[in-house]
């Protein structure tokens, strides 16, 4: 069986990683927070959820600039580095009950990478 793929969208600040990870073909997704270290940010998505999957971060060109790409990249996962100008303010996710604006965020990128 293929592993599912495991969207986290990352925001980056002195203190921390924020991130909000979605599961392949899923609907909800989850909040993560970590010292700013992408390994320990790995371990407790790993911790908290089960099975297997295949990382796909994203994050928002910043100050950190290919330094944190490069850490992703080393430990075996994907990234993809958006500039901030093409990331959307606003939209709209439509799920098949109900719409759901969401403004951005990790939530945000998160999906828009599905």
């Amino acid at each position: 069986m293929d592993n599912k793929i495991l969207f986290i969208g990352l925001d980056v600040d002195d203190k921390n990683y924020h991130a909000y990870a979605i599961i392949e073909n899923e609907t909800v997704g989850l909040n993560f927070r970590s010292k700013p270290h992408i390994h320990q940010m790995i371990k407790l998505i790993k911790e908290k959820l089960n099975g297997n999957y295949t990382f796909h971060f994203c994050y928002e060109s910043t100050y950190s600039g290919y330094f944190l790409y490069r850490e992703i990249t080393k430990a075996g996962h994907e990234c993809t580095i958006i500039a901030a100008s093409l990331i959307p303010e606003k939209a709209e996710f439509i799920c098949e009950w109900v719409s759901i604006q969401l403004l951005k965020s990790d939530s945000l990128r998160g999906l828009i990478m599905r």
